[in-house]
């Protein structure tokens, strides 16, 4: 029997070289790969590794899973989160 896990990491595709970009907000394009999301955008998780070409896969954390994040301020317990 098949089965993929609904938790955990996940690779996917990237859209460019996204090396400079670990630990960012990351969102899927329309061709479903890895790319930046806008400011307040939606993301799917956050990547956790540096993918240097296009196609090349990029390790993405999603909801649920435990992470570094790239911060642009400090936040405090209990905030919210949004691309900037």
């Amino acid at each position: 029997m098949a089965s993929d896990a609904i938790w955990g990491p996940k690779s996917l595709p990237a859209s460019a070289d996204l090396s400079t970009y670990q630990f960012h907000f990351v969102k899927l394009n329309t061709s479903g790969q890895l790319a930046l999301p806008a400011a307040n955008g939606y993301a799917i998780g956050i990547l956790q590794d540096k993918p240097t070409a296009q196609a090349q896969p990029g390790l993405v954390c999603r909801p649920g899973d435990i992470s570094k994040i790239m911060c642009g301020e400090q936040i405090s317990a209990g905030e919210f989160l949004a691309t900037d």
